[in-house]
């Protein structure tokens, strides 16, 4: 099913089937169509699954080091390997220019289409507009409209825009992709690309002010887009979206190319032909669960999900940003639906400004999955991080280690408690607690609230049930310079648990007694607080 390195350490997570035991032949002949990648042939009988099971497997190099043990099951946290859709992506290298470009011909910019936008989008539209490295306006705006046939997460634009011959070396185009959102309906900005116009004569590297031999950034490219745009602060280059997160598997299609006299266009290319060139040559781990989270989603036309008449006009009114109107950023949440077969992943980073506690002390964190109605019934998924560092009255970082919580049924009402406690002489103390919403979304479409590491405020009072009758907003971050204490939290799709850091570690036996003991502590308070509640 799956697999998870670390090191020498590998584990297995392999698919029981029910019996007869298959021929040899049997099994190379099923095997080789599990390898063809072929999805249209029904499953042999003979080798049906058992449901909900798996067997777990560990191995590793024992002259460099040994795990501890007894291994526990949620340590076997191990996502079944993605599929590639078919032509889903293709690499293709940019070949560089030797022309030197005729300032004297006009240029034509082509925006073909996206491709694999993310689930929260209806119908979309590109606007931008061309700067120089200052930020100067140099070039005509740039609006597009969409073809309402095309499917909305593979939309088609069909728009060209003509753009003077003559401009500046360090031009480049900043385009932004719109959408209506799919849940809220409101004007959301799903992301941004960069192109640049001209090149260095030989290279794809883009063109410098003081170059004297320039070439047209001539060809078929596909752009990746970024959750948010350039630094209008700093010289607009290429570099400007380097840092900044990409969505996964989301492209614009675009073309330049000289202007042709009859002002004709030719027609857009086919992607398998693959002439739109990129400077991505791989797919990360991520990315391959979001391509195959996408090859479940039905084609939708624009038409389909509009809400409104469907003219051209209306369409750009409507993804058109107004003056004074606020337009939401996609959140990386809404990349794509939760599925509880995935599940989710959370992870307490560490909590700062802690009043002073005592030097031997030590804190321990639990976690607990809660609803509305149960919050104070689920006792089986309490947890525990190990504390490493302890700065006396200010800062307290765990090793990183993630929680994993999976077939969890998409609601509102579900949210993590998270309890923080201290023990001292013998004896536990709560020191405060804290709740996070666990979905940002449910109903039609789900998202996993994905926190990128917010700063959650902790509350330092005893666990109160009135406060936990909703879960609270969440800070993507507290002022710097506050005295309040709070914890930073990672929670995300399991799907995107590549982007955090796992560690294996040995545990101290003395430190996990003292955290196995905590348990009931916390089960006393949380025995207080039903009472209360009755």
């Amino acid at each position: 099913v799956s697999t998870q390195s670390t090191g020498s350490d590998k584990r297995m997570e392999l698919e029981v089937f029910k019996p007869p035991i298959p021929s040899f032949s049997q099994l190379v002949q099923w095997l080789e169509q599990q390898d063809s990648n072929d999805t249209t042939q029904e499953e042999n009988q003979e080798f049906s699954k058992i449901p909900n099971s798996s067997l777990l497997v560990r191995y590793y190099d024992s002259k460099e080091w040994t795990p501890r043990f007894p291994e526990r099951p949620e340590d076997y946290f191990l996502l079944p390997q993605p599929r590639l859709p078919t032509g889903a992506f293709r690499h293709v290298e940019q070949k560089p220019n030797f022309t030197v470009h005729d300032k004297n011909r006009s240029i034509t910019l082509v925006i073909d289409g996206a491709r694999y936008l993310p689930s929260c989008v209806t119908i979309s539209r590109v606007t931008g507009r061309i700067f120089d490295r200052d930020f100067n306006i140099v070039g005509p705006q740039i609006s597009s409209s969409v073809v309402l046939d095309s499917d909305i997460y593979n939309p088609i634009f069909k728009y060209s825009v003509k753009v003077p011959g003559d401009l500046p070396n360090t031009s480049l185009a900043v385009l932004k992709l719109y959408t209506l959102h799919a849940i809220t309906g409101q004007l959301t900005t799903v992301g941004y690309s960069l192109l640049n116009l001209f090149s260095k004569r030989g290279t794809v590297l883009e063109a410098e002010a003081k170059d004297t031999s320039v070439v047209l950034n001539e060809g078929a490219m596909q752009l990746p887009l970024h959750i948010d745009g350039p630094d209008a602060g700093l010289p607009l280059t290429m570099d400007s979206l380097k840092d900044v997160y990409c969505v996964p598997c989301s492209w614009l299609l675009v073309r330049l190319m000289y202007s042709s006299d009859d002002g004709s266009i030719p027609l857009m290319p086919s992607y398998n032909d693959g002439v739109y060139s990129d400077d991505h040559p791989s797919l990360s781990n991520t990315e391959l669960f979001v391509f195959d989270s996408y090859r479940k989603r039905p084609i939708q036309s624009g038409k389909k999900v509009c809400k409104f008449d469907p003219t051209p006009a209306a369409v750009i009114k409507k993804l058109t940003r107004h003056k004074g109107q606020a337009v939401k950023d996609m959140s990386p949440a809404e990349i794509m639906e939760y599925s509880s077969e995935f599940g989710f992943g959370v992870k307490v980073v560490g909590i700062k400004n802690l009043s002073s506690r005592e030097s031997d002390s030590t804190i321990l964190v639990y976690l607990r999955l809660c609803t509305k109605e149960t919050m104070f019934k689920f006792t089986d998924h309490l947890l525990y991080n190990e504390c490493v560092q302890f700065n006396i009255g200010h800062k307290i970082k765990w090793r990183d280690q993630i929680h994993y919580f999976k077939h969890v049924i998409p609601s509102p009402d579900v949210f993590l408690l998270v309890q923080v406690l201290e023990y001292s002489n013998d004896q536990y103390v709560m020191v405060g607690w804290m709740q996070l919403p666990i979905f940002s979304h449910t109903g039609p479409l789900n998202f996993v609230n994905r926190t990128n590491r917010s700063e959650i405020p902790i509350t330092m009072d005893s666990l109160d049930p009135s406060k936990l009758s909703r879960p609270v907003d969440l800070k993507s971050e507290l002022d710097a310079e506050t005295d309040s204490p709070y914890a930073v939290v990672e929670v995300f799709d399991t799907r995107f648990s590549s982007e955090s850091r796992i560690m294996d570690y040995e545990v101290d036996p003395n430190y996990v007694k003292i955290a196995e003991e905590g348990k009931n502590f916390i089960a006393s308070q949380m025995s207080e607080a039903t009472d209360f509640v009755q």
